[in-house]
């Protein structure tokens, strides 16, 4: 078969051709014949990744995480699709139908706004209730990336959206678990093409839900902030306000016992999940553990004796960082999508899915960045996107879902670095724009008569 039939498939999200490939590069051959060699050797790859994960079996082949069965009754349980679980849709799913509510009794730790999502969607047959929210999860997520360049001929948007997004690792994470980041990173996407197309209030609301859904797209708001929308702003967090609070009035309990059940259970099985799925683990407490599974004890060891601290650091130059004078929108996506996914101790494949949003950024084509950096910056997020979920001592240790990877160990440090150079350039250019002030500020006696 001819590589060229094969030019929709990837899982590196590689459309950031534009900058990672110049097409006179190689003489002969042409920027979309590269592409298509690019996106058929990344199908490939997730194929035979997949495939050694499962052992082989053709009915797990696209199965990136390890199946569960989640604590549901038999009854409400609907008999996997092959394998498939689809473990993050079915539990709170079942949450959501319980008495007096899915923070008191479930113990669920899902936000108020995507337990009534999931209430919604309880009264639907299994299959067609999974359908209908990854249909729309898909079709939210797909539309900004097909609108990124309206200029381009179906054959090129096409292959971004298959190569560059329903292929990436994370999105075919996200569809396995039947996670909720899925519609998530949607509807930040959309806010950020209708962003762009100055439609603010309903890049508001779109950016509103999301962080209803899953909290953490509050920090997105900085790209509002830095344009100075007051109005997107407002509409985001009044829509987060709104859906966040409907719910925890009409679960029984009412909005008191319910607020605190929720905040009894956030977090509450996070630090057990950091090691019993390290394999499949990409935060900054994934770091830690992988270093001192492979010998590096004193790097391993002084990460998980000063995690609250590196973390608050962390947070600290994402704040500074934002507010930087000439910081631009992908570093800022960057940055917030790298602290997001260091910051909690248990990041999952799909969570990713967030690296999508400074992808979109890129495609976009409008940043004022010098081509080396976005160079820089395009080659990470294709990183972060491949399949790595291979022992880290792939010469010794056999696929175990408590062991280190190599996604548990480099994607955290790309991530660093990240953060590193975003945050390095911010405070260099800052400190330049300081200094030239000075030079020119006539009230400083060594600048009179200069």
């Amino acid at each position: 078969m001819n590589l060229k039939e094969l030019d929709d498939s990837s899982d590196t999200g590689y459309q950031l051709s534009r900058h990672l490939i110049p097409s006179k590069s190689v003489p002969g051959t042409s920027l979309r014949d590269l592409t298509q060699l690019f996106v058929s050797c990344g199908f490939f790859i997730s194929f035979i990744v997949a495939a050694y994960l499962q052992r082989g079996r053709f009915d797990q082949l696209f199965l990136f995480d390890a199946p569960d069965t989640p604590p549901v009754p038999g009854a409400f349980y609907p008999g996997p699709l092959g394998v498939h679980t689809f473990g993050d849709f079915l539990q709170p799913l079942w949450q959501s139908r319980l008495t007096p509510s899915p923070f008191i009794t479930g113990y669920s730790s899902y936000m108020p706004a995507a337990n009534g999502l999931f209430w919604i969607l309880s009264w639907l047959p299994f299959w067609i209730a999974f359908g209908t929210l990854v249909a729309f999860s898909i079709a939210t997520l797909l539309f900004p990336f097909w609108m990124v360049d309206s200029e381009a001929d179906y054959w090129v948007r096409g292959q971004l959206l298959v190569g560059g997004v329903i292929l990436a690792y994370p999105v075919l994470s996200a569809l396995d678990r039947g996670n909720i980041q899925f519609l998530t990173i949607g509807l930040i996407a959309l806010a950020m093409y209708l962003r762009r197309e100055q439609r603010w209030a309903y890049a508001g609301i779109c950016l509103g839900i999301a962080i209803g859904l899953k909290v953490y797209p509050f920090l997105f708001l900085f790209l509002f902030l830095k344009r100075k929308s007051w109005k997107s702003t407002a509409f985001a967090l009044g829509t987060a306000a709104s859906v966040t609070a409907i719910p925890l009035l009409l679960f029984d309990g009412g909005l008191g016992k319910n607020v605190r059940a929720l905040l009894s259970n956030l977090g509450s099985s996070q630090t057990e999940l950091s090691s019993l799925a390290l394999f499949s683990n990409n935060s900054l407490t994934a770091l830690g553990l992988s270093s001192v599974s492979v010998g590096l004890s004193t790097f391993g060891n002084f990460l998980n004796n000063n995690m609250s601290l590196i973390v608050s650091m962390l947070c600290l130059l994402l704040l500074v960082s934002c507010f930087a004078r000439d910081i631009e929108d992908l570093e800022i996506a960057l940055l917030v999508s790298s602290v997001c996914t260091l910051a909690i101790s248990f990041s999952a494949g799909y969570v990713l899915m967030i690296f999508l949003v400074p992808a979109w950024i890129v495609y976009d084509g409008r940043s004022q960045l010098s081509d080396k950096r976005i160079l820089f910056y395009s080659l990470c997020i294709a990183f972060l996107m491949m399949p790595k979920q291979i022992p880290l001592r792939f010469w010794a240790d056999s696929y175990r879902q408590d062991s280190a990877s190599l996604a548990s160990f480099l994607n955290p440090l790309v991530m660093l670095i990240l953060v590193t150079a975003i945050s390095g350039r911010a405070a260099y250019t800052s400190w330049k724009t300081w200094c030239a002030r000075g030079a020119l500020n006539p009230h400083i006696p060594s600048n009179i008569g200069s």
